[in-house]
């Protein structure tokens, strides 16, 4: 049996089937593709005689893939139709019916009315697009192949069985939805408006708001402690001034004035006196006088809180270090 005739029709011999396939190569496919054709459609009509026939459709279906024909056509709507796969049937046999027509074959007839006789039981689907659904880049599926626009509002034979529907827009978040269709008949599925993709849409987002720096922060906070030590050391200056200022006055009951002066050794003791408190005095006074500076700088430039702009937050404890030597002061701070 050879495929362009169809079940039923026999080719005279190995040689002229040989002959028939190679005479085709050139007007369908390769002859590698023609024979292999040739051989899963005999492998289909094997299947079919071992009553097989779920298994067959797909042969028939490659061997027409490979090298379409009218017979193969016509073998791949009857399989169909015996599956129950009905609108796939009613292709198949039009598609016979074409092919058979243009030949001039007569045969053509035959396969027109087989595809009319399944149209009253046909399924029928309709895929409805609203005008509001039809959004740039929409893309509809039915179980897994593209739907083309021209389909659209259009009843369309569909097979029983679960019909899967996709909808995909840019932008949008997709649609799927499944249904089963048993019945012949007319079913509508009407795709709905898609709803934005999270995090689309074409809104300008605002920012996440930054948190407010609190107002003891840590740079605040080492204002506060440079402030702090500044007062001390002014104190504590001013205190060892006034010490001083008294080992003065006991010092000139001692010594007499001159350049240098004379003094006894009671003098003397209380000159050294006079210059180690002096000279403390001095670097209590400096350091106060530069950690209160300090402690006011920190301060006016610390971050606002709700009222201006946020600074990063502090990543530590705020540390202040003071080193007061009798001849140097030194200033650390960290915040």
């Amino acid at each position: 049996m050879g495929r362009m005739h169809g079940r039923g029709y026999l080719v005279a011999g190995a040689f002229s089937a040989a002959l028939l396939i190679s005479g085709r190569a050139s007007a369908q496919g390769t002859t590698s593709e023609v024979a292999a054709a040739e051989s899963v459609f005999q492998e289909a009509v094997r299947l079919i005689d071992a009553g097989r026939v779920a298994e067959a459709c797909p042969k028939f279906a490659e061997s027409h893939r490979l090298d379409p024909q009218g017979g193969v056509a016509f073998e791949l709507g009857n399989c169909y139709e015996k599956i129950g796969k009905l609108a796939s049937a009613w292709g198949a046999f039009n598609e016979a019916a074409a092919r058979w027509r243009l030949r001039g074959d007569k045969r053509a007839g035959d396969a027109q009315k087989r595809a009319e006789a399944l149209e009253s039981k046909l399924a029928k689907l309709v895929i409805v697009v609203p005008a509001g659904s039809r959004v740039a880049g929409l893309s509809i599926k039915r179980n897994g192949t593209t739907i083309g626009e021209g389909q659209w509002d259009t009843p369309v034979p569909v097979d029983p069985g679960e019909v899967t529907i996709e909808a995909t827009a840019p932008g949008k978040e997709p649609l799927r939805r499944t249904m089963k269709i048993e019945r012949p008949g007319v079913t509508n599925f009407e795709v709905g408006v898609l709803a934005d993709a999270k995090g689309s849409g074409g809104i300008a987002r605002p920012p996440p708001p930054v948190e407010d720096a609190p107002f003891w922060g840590g740079q605040r906070i080492a204002a506060a402690s440079a402030a702090g030590l500044g007062l001390v050391g002014l104190v504590v200056g001013g205190a060892l001034g006034g010490a001083a200022a008294g080992k003065k006055s006991e010092m000139d009951k001692q010594c007499i004035a001159g350049a240098p002066p004379r003094c006894n050794d009671a003098g003397i003791a209380a000159y050294g006196e006079v210059t180690t408190l002096g000279t403390a005095s001095t670097a209590a006074l400096i350091a106060g006088g530069v950690l209160a500076g300090a402690g006011v700088v920190l301060w006016v430039t610390a971050p606002k809180s709700a009222s201006g702009s946020a600074a990063p937050k502090t990543s530590g404890r705020p540390s202040m270090q003071v080193s007061v030597g009798v001849t140097s002061v030194s200033l650390r701070a960290v915040w």
